[in-house]
């Protein structure tokens, strides 16, 4: 059987590990010291997702990619796109806790 995931649909263990970093990687508060730890995080998150997207390919559980070398794979997951994303993502999550608690104030 074809256990592979897609690009396009890549499963619920994905989405599941891509939820739990979302919890678990992006603080809610906002300070100059959460977001030198953030920037250290997200280059940490690059290369061990990396490490685990490299490993999902050698084993043949991720569709669209390709092995160089026989020792490194590249392919994209939404848990590269989130790491290699992680400083925008943190910042858009603290606009958007901005703008709602805005809203708080104005609407009351």
């Amino acid at each position: 059987p074809d256990f592979s995931l897609s690009v396009a649909d890549e499963g619920t263990f994905m989405t599941d590990l891509l939820a739990a970093m979302r919890r678990w990687c992006i603080p809610e508060s906002s300070s100059s010291q959460v977001w030198k730890m953030v920037q250290r995080v997200e280059h940490r998150l690059i290369t061990e997702v990396g490490v685990f997207d490299n490993a999902m390919a050698k084993l043949n559980f991720m569709n669209g990619s390709h092995v160089v070398d026989g020792t490194d794979a590249t392919t994209i997951s939404s848990l590269s796109k989130l790491a290699k994303s992680l400083c925008q993502t943190y910042v858009e999550t603290q606009r958007c806790q901005i703008i709602n608690t805005g809203r708080g104030i104005l609407l009351n």
